[in-house]
């Protein structure tokens, strides 16, 4: 049975990927990952993580209207440079991100009425 490299218990075949040598709950802790850049005078860079695509988008939009994340700190005017899964070694297509951005949007005009 191999050992997790992150967690470093021992998994099933099942249970790992052999490609990435880490188990599938520790590849999935934080599958989506945000490059992000904003105006900030010493650090203009970050990451947000997050385990669901909605759910990071949600993060950004309250990051952007707050100007601050748990991740980032402190990020005025925060822009989106890219949006990966990990899990799959891809770049998300920024139509899927304004999908969800639509949705969250339509989530928060139903609240409202």
């Amino acid at each position: 049975m191999p050992i997790c490299s992150q967690c470093k218990e021992r998994k099933s075949d099942k249970q790992f990927c052999k490609s990435e040598k880490t188990c599938w709950e520790c590849l999935e802790s934080d599958r989506y990952v945000m490059e992000v850049e904003f105006k900030h005078p010493e650090l203009d860079y970050g990451v947000i993580s997050d385990t669901d695509l909605k759910s990071l988008v949600k993060r950004f939009r309250k990051a952007q209207k707050t100007g601050f994340d748990t991740s980032t700190g402190s990020c005025p005017s925060i822009k989106i440079l890219s949006v990966s899964d990990v899990y799959l070694g891809i770049l998300v297509e920024p139509g899927l991100i304004s999908k969800i951005f639509d949705e969250i949007d339509i989530d928060i005009i139903r609240k409202v009425l």
